[in-house]
């Protein structure tokens, strides 16, 4: 019995795939309705639509090359502009526009393991220490860098606890990680405490605010309590931030951002004895889309810090409201005391699991 062809000998027609379009979404989740929580972060069709035409108009062009496209890298120097303003900067801080929030993460572990080599530092493998709520990208980093991850314990509030992480700290160590907030709970590891810890043992520090980033800034303007995370705590060296999540922008939006232009250039890879000319390029990506990165940079000038405050009050606003719902069965309890949108709970006589299942349902 002959295979059945996948791909056609004959091209089919636009009207024929553009009928067959709600089809191929038929199944999946339908997060316009309010069914996720996570994986979209929709500002509304009034935003959206500026930012899906910039997507659309830039879709094909290449990011690989700032020379034959200056209008992509006029938009990562805005966009990367804005994110430091975001993470109160001062002059030096520098940065660059990534896919995602892993790629940030490797780039940023990839300078501090490029910085230890430089030194002539033999004492591998080179340990991270990773609270045990950070990202699993740093993990996955780690992996590929042959890196080694010394997880750590949190405190009873599931922040990171800075006397565990010192005391996992030796001659291997190149790199102290945080989040701010962690995935898990959404609280805020204490930054400024683990800064000192980089400054006392010379070590660099990385701040993952890939939830954060471009939430927190404007919760701090509205008057909501946020302890400090960016770049106004010294020891801080880089922070990485997801524009995709709640900055609204496509997805494959994020960015990497350092403390000086001199951490940032140990990211790059240039390879000039090839038959094709230089390679050079500034992150791990070769060849991208211009697409999501022009899409960032329209949604955050449509939007603008007014927008941003509101949407982060109106996001806060719904949080509160499922929380003061939880919050009315004695079965159930939110963990730890949430700094932002994102919450754990559970069930303090019950199943959580078939508690999930009738969620997922």
């Amino acid at each position: 019995m002959r295979k059945k062809e996948i791909f056609p000998e004959k091209g089919r027609s636009a009207a024929g795939l553009l009928e067959q379009l709600p089809l191929c979404k038929s199944n999946d989740t339908r997060w316009e309705q309010g069914k996720t929580f996570g994986f979209v972060y929709h500002p509304g069709t009034y935003y959206a639509s500026v930012a899906e035409e910039y997507l659309k108009a830039f879709m094909y062009e290449s990011t690989l090359n700032p020379s034959t496209f200056p209008s992509l890298r006029n938009f990562e120097k805005d966009i990367v502009s804005m994110a430091v303003e975001m993470m109160h900067g001062t002059r030096g801080v520098t940065g660059s526009a990534t896919t995602g929030g892993t790629e940030s993460i490797f780039l940023a572990l990839k300078v501090a393991r490029e910085l230890a080599r430089e030194r002539g530092d033999e004492r591998i493998p080179f340990e991270v220490i990773l609270p045990e709520t950070i990202h699993p990208a740093f993990l996955k980093a780690c992996h590929f860098l042959s890196l080694k991850a010394i997880r750590v314990p949190v405190g009873e509030d599931k922040r990171a606890d800075p006397g565990a992480m010192e005391k996992a700290i030796n001659k291997r160590t190149i790199l102290l990680c945080c989040s701010a907030p962690c995935f898990p709970y959404g609280v805020i590891d204490p930054v400024s405490r683990i800064g000192q810890l980089a400054k006392k043992h010379g070590l660099l520090l990385h701040v993952d605010a890939c939830m954060g980033g471009f939430m927190l800034p404007f919760l701090e303007a509205s008057g909501y309590p946020v302890p400090l995370f960016d770049f106004r705590i010294p020891g801080v060296t880089s922070i990485s931030l997801d524009a995709h999540k709640y900055g609204y922008a496509p997805k494959g939006s994020s960015m990497i951002l350092y403390r000086n232009g001199a951490l940032r250039k140990r990211q790059f890879f240039i390879h000039a004895d090839w038959s094709g000319g230089i390679f050079a390029s500034t992150t791990f990506m070769g060849t991208k889309s211009g697409g999501p990165m022009a899409g960032c940079w329209a949604i955050m000038n449509h939007l603008g810090k007014e927008g941003y405050r509101t949407l982060a009050r109106e996001v806060m606003k719904t949080t509160r409201s499922i929380m003061d719902g939880i919050g009315k069965y004695e079965s159930l309890q939110v963990i730890s005391n949430p700094d932002m949108s994102i919450f754990a709970f559970t069930s303090r006589n019950g199943d959580i699991y078939q508690i999930g299942d009738a969620l997922q349902a």
